[in-house]
């Protein structure tokens, strides 16, 4: 039984990661790869406002909820803190590092 909540907590982690990654900051983030709009440099900071502010963010944070609670619940049931809990918290981090400390700042905007 622990290899297989093992396994499942290691794809759900991985699920994670990718939305982390795979989704965009902003909707308008396609237009930086488009060979068509290159030339007239687009940043990220010159990029549409995204009026959907944060969708991405709650998302993927929805997603890490349920890891959180198991992890929160095997430690409870086990009475010391789960190696899960230590993943979860690893998750959060690097939900944070993906949108708020490696977000780009752009001055004189007041969302991107």
């Amino acid at each position: 039984m622990r290899k297989i909540l093992f396994a499942l907590g290691t794809i759900y982690s991985a699920l994670c990661i990718l939305l982390i990654f795979g989704l965009p900051r902003n909707r308008y983030e396609w237009m930086l790869d488009d060979p068509a709009l290159r030339a007239d440099s687009i940043t990220f900071c010159t990029l549409p406002l995204d009026d959907g502010e944060g969708s991405s963010e709650v998302i993927s944070f929805v997603f890490l909820i349920p890891f959180l609670v198991a992890a929160i619940a095997l430690s409870v049931r086990q009475r010391k803190i789960h190696l899960s809990v230590w993943a979860g918290l690893a998750l959060v981090a690097i939900w944070m590092l993906r949108f708020y400390v490696f977000s780009p700042s752009c001055p004189g905007r007041e969302t991107f």
